[in-house]
């Protein structure tokens, strides 16, 4: 099992200040009914989370659970912990939830609810209602700028199946008919007998695991974080605006959570109406054909300096927001960024350290005056044994694509964002070669199932069949995407979400293409409908260079129903034959007494 204390935000109970479901509309002035007369202590324990609104931090975690401890009368502290089912990482989170309204002589429900560190004087955590002993309904409406909202919801139990007391079902049931908007619900998988118990507190086994691993690359060092970084320089008059945006990293000293980690990015974003800034990491595991990501949150360690310096408070997900530990040693930020960090190591008289070099593509520059720059600074304030480079090689990067572009044709098979791959030796072909629909007709496209019938083959979907899709259209015009499947002979069902929109809704003739995300907006146009009648079967294609001479295919042939019918059948064969290379497609097992799904 790997451990990720630093990595991974994820919120899985008890969610503050971010959800998943945006609406285009404020959030309620009165909201739903909470519970009134609310029992701090009985409330307290383990609860098991079985649905939630999907966030795109938390796509594909499962297993996850909430710990409330009391901290005081009117304080508790919070646990919350999830289980990747597919690439067995586990993550923890802790925070505080104080009553909201405390002095009042009958306490609501309504809490406020406090990750990174930071104050909240927010009610954002309402138990909609509970019976203490069984279940919780909890929800939270976070106001968002231009009038939309953002909404979050959970469903809890004491145990990892909800009662069958017939009075239990009908409470949950008439809470969420009112309340909750049910094409937004995810089911949490806690069925799975690799669902971990939860009882150790991660970040014991995060230092005990350095202890172990010195000398493969971490550095630890005795001391304080203020004593050992006393001659680290930092960029004076540091400009953040220059700094945003992608960045490639070419070395660094090993870290837990980037442990084999290659190909790794991060995105540096402003969030504008906070003044906070998001950072979304990526790396590949190359092993494990997997994908991981990393979504933090950074503030400037003294904002009022004018200037500023480069030094900046980041957390991914664990531990107080008010520990400077991201340091700019040097950047001219066009070309490339040194980065430093000292964490103390809780329990211990030490710190491990962190180094990064960061590029603005894939290739550092061979410039020389920044190259002898590098040489230096790695000399007198580093250590050059313990740095590994990062890997970027073509043939890793082409892997990277094909888990980063997602599709909407079933492509969501796996936590890691990935799409399916047919690395070909040539760029992609000229867009006029391949039709496209034309009039494209959202809503019947939309309606009902689609089932996988064949697919270009590739990893994340490595055994998976019996897989389709549904898509639900939202308020704002967009698309919410459920793809399943399941791994064989093993009958689980595993399902992520997505988003989608039409990738040019403006235009005088709207086509089939689609821009589709499993995290993040959906940007780009990666999911062409070749062909479909919208009632039995459709062809979807996409296609990206990965260089002059490389491009990276992905198609699908989905049906409404569990085989193609017959009718149909020799036209999308003659279509694939044409457009496709039938050779390299694989058939997605759709037997009715095979697949165990429902119809």
């Amino acid at each position: 099992m790997e451990i990720r204390v630093f990595g991974l935000v994820l919120i899985a109970t008890l969610m503050a200040t971010v959800g998943a479901v945006i609406y285009n509309r404020p959030c309620p002035e009165v909201g739903p009914p909470v519970v009134q007369n609310f029992q701090v202590e009985p409330y307290l324990g383990r609860w098991y989370e079985l649905q939630r609104y999907e966030q795109e931090f938390e796509l594909n975690y499962d297993c996850s659970q909430a710990r409330y401890g009391l901290l005081d009368d009117l304080t508790v502290s919070v646990t919350n912990s999830a289980y990747n089912l597919f690439n067995s990482s586990t993550t923890q989170l802790e925070g505080t939830a104080k009553i909201s309204f405390p002095e009042e002589e009958y306490l609501q429900g309504k809490l406020n609810v406090s990750f990174f560190g930071r104050p909240n004087d927010r009610a954002n955590y309402w138990v909609l209602d509970t019976d203490y002993e069984n279940f919780s309904i909890v929800w939270s409406c976070e106001p968002l700028p231009e009038e939309q909202s953002n909404e979050s919801f959970w469903l809890l139990s004491r145990t990892r199946t909800l009662s069958s007391d017939p009075v239990v079902d009908m409470r949950v049931r008439s809470v969420i008919r009112r309340y909750i908007d049910r094409s937004e619900i995810r089911i949490t998988n806690q069925l799975d007998p690799r669902c971990p118990d939860f009882m150790l507190r991660y970040g014991t086994i995060f230092v005990l695991s350095l202890v172990i691993n010195i000398g493969q690359g971490f550095v630890v060092k005795d001391g304080n974080c203020s004593l050992v970084s006393s001659e680290m320089p930092v960029v004076e008059n540091f400009l953040l605006e220059k700094y945003l945006g992608k960045w490639y990293e070419m070395e660094r000293y090993e870290q837990d959570f980037e442990r084999n980690l290659e190909c790794v990015t991060a995105v540096y974003t402003r969030n504008y109406h906070d003044g906070t800034v998001s950072v979304k990491s990526k790396g590949l595991l190359p092993e494990k054909d997997a994908y991981a990501s990393f979504n933090g949150i950074a503030t400037f360690t003294d904002p009022l300096l004018d200037p500023v310096i480069g030094k900046l408070n980041l957390t991914y997900g664990i531990g107080a927001n008010d520990i400077s530990n991201y340091w700019i040693v040097d950047t001219d930020y066009d070309n490339f960024a040194v980065i430093y960090s000292c964490t103390p190591i809780e329990g211990s008289e030490s710190v491990i350290e962190g180094y990064w070099l960061l590029s603005r593509t894939p290739k550092l520059t061979e410039e020389l005056v920044i190259t002898e720059k590098l040489k230096f600074l790695q000399n007198h304030y580093f250590v050059p044994s313990h740095i590994r480079p990062t890997n970027h090689s073509e043939s890793l990067e082409m892997m990277t694509f094909t888990m980063t572009v997602l599709l909407l044709g079933l492509a969501s098979m796996a936590p890691w964002n990935v799409a399916s791959q047919r690395i070909v030796q040539q760029p992609c072909p000229d867009p006029d070669t391949r039709p496209i629909v034309q009039n494209f007709d959202l809503s019947r496209y939309i309606k009902g199932k689609w089932y996988e019938i064949l697919r270009y083959d590739q990893y994340f979907e490595r055994g998976c069949d019996c897989g389709f899709a549904t898509y639900t259209l939202k308020l704002n015009n967009s698309i919410k995407v459920e793809n399943c499947c399941e791994r064989l002979p093993n009958v689980t069902l595993h399902c992520s979400i997505g988003k989608a929109v039409v990738s040019f809704p403006d235009a005088d003739t709207i086509v089939g293409k689609l821009n589709v995300t499993f995290g993040g907006p959906p940007k780009d146009s990666n999911y062409w409908i070749m062909d479909t009648d919208y009632d039995n079967y459709a062809i979807i294609y996409s296609c990206k260079n990965l260089s002059d001479s490389t491009s990276a295919e992905a198609a699908w042939v989905l049906s409404k129903q569990r085989t193609l019918k017959p009718e149909v059948r020799s036209h999308v064969d003659e279509l694939v034959d044409k457009h496709l290379s039938r050779a390299d497609m694989r058939v997605t097992e759709q037997s009715q007494s095979i697949c165990k799904y429902e119809n």
